[in-house]
């Protein structure tokens, strides 16, 4: 059996790592993977790609330029026949507008820029200017996973709003490399963790590291476009805030394993991989109360903290320092839920269903 990946993998994040988990995961269920891309960089993976297309995504750039780029890469794509792979799986289709087997939904990414947390339509112009010019009409039937209960919940509504009829499908949650906990003994140190980028906050958690004295780490990937605001932290940040751009896998780690508290500051994060990383190794979660960290990890509470207004965060940070070693350890335990082998489990399961819908 043949699948094919499709997604931007120039990029890097979180939206990245799940479309690579997808297809290590495919391979360990007996599909020989490929990709649709645009770029040659996938180390190990190289040789597996059987599409390369021309796009490049800069962040903060204009919405206009880049929708110019999506309706050049629509035209690429039309060119394409993936009648030789028994499945597709599509996991940017904002941008990669091609309809697939499974079209994977990282928060309703058509409408993100102009939508609230809670899925409300903040600004009308341009959502009706991709609605009139029918974009994305190309996904009327199209079957979607949400990564999250949060993104089920926001999406049913939103594409109704654009006039498609969309199916979707369950939940298909991100899968994080879990390890039986042994939580160590921890530093009083906030971590941070994911792009640095605006969408983030992360200035926020800036100012009030530098107000409140907590040792503070942002350790994430910096890419083309962000570099300004990777510099205006950097001026902004005092002795007890390092900021890490581009770290290793090990890096990582070992920040996960020392820090005592994981910390967001995101209200629309759809889900927020790094944020279950950490939390398997020990850290308390502190997160707004929205979005997919407190609605699907951390269960609205039950393994964590939220806050509703950020002059909050100062007095969760202190608490989330004081949980004692059982408490870290029913945190980390708590995650196993994402685990890998669930995941393949899951996956399995749905593409056996759209293999049979085929025959």
């Amino acid at each position: 059996m043949k699948a094919i990946v499709i997604d931007d993998f120039e990029r890097r994040g979180g939206g990245q790592v799940y479309g690579l988990a997808l297809a290590d995961s495919l391979e360990n269920i007996r599909y020989s993977t490929f990709f649709l891309t645009n770029t040659e960089e996938l180390g190990d993976k190289k040789e597996r790609i059987a599409f390369k297309v021309k796009y490049e995504f800069v962040e903060g750039e204009s919405k206009i330029m880049n929708l110019f780029k999506i309706f050049n890469l629509k035209k690429q794509l039309s060119k394409i026949d993936l009648r030789g792979f028994d499945l597709s799986i599509n996991n940017h289709p904002n941008v990669f507008v091609m309809k697939s087997d499974l079209n994977i939904l990282h928060g309703f990414s058509f409408l993100d820029p102009w939508v609230d947390e809670d899925g409300n339509v903040i600004k009308i112009v341009p959502p009706i200017l991709l609605k009139s010019i029918g974009l994305y009409d190309i996904y009327d039937g199209a079957l979607f996973l949400p990564n999250s209960r949060y993104t089920l919940l926001i999406s049913s509504k939103l594409f109704r709003f654009l006039d498609i009829d969309a199916v979707m499908g369950d939940v298909l949650y991100p899968p994080i490399i879990y390890s039986e906990p042994n939580v160590n003994e921890k530093k009083n140190q906030v971590l941070l963790m994911g792009r640095i980028n605006p969408d983030k906050a992360i200035e926020n958690a800036v100012e009030i590291a530098n107000e409140e004295g907590f040792k503070l780490v942002i350790a994430g990937y910096l890419n083309k476009g962000d570099e300004s605001y990777y510099l205006k932290l950097k001026r902004k940040a005092r002795m007890n805030v390092d900021i890490l751009p581009n770290i290793t896998n090990g890096q990582k780690e070992t920040l996960m394993e020392e820090s005592s508290t994981i910390l967001s500051l995101n209200r629309k994060e759809n889900f927020g991989i790094s944020i279950a990383e950490a939390m398997n190794k020990g850290c308390v979660p502190v997160v707004p109360r929205s979005g997919g960290p407190w609605l699907d990890i951390l269960e609205e509470g039950k393994y964590g903290l939220g806050f509703s207004k950020k002059e909050e965060i100062g007095e969760l940070v202190g608490k989330s320092f004081l949980y004692d070693s059982t408490d870290r350890y029913s945190i980390a335990k708590s995650v196993e839920r994402f685990s890998m082998p669930s995941f393949e489990k899951r996956l399995k399961q749905i593409a056996d269903d759209v293999i049979s819908s085929h025959r």
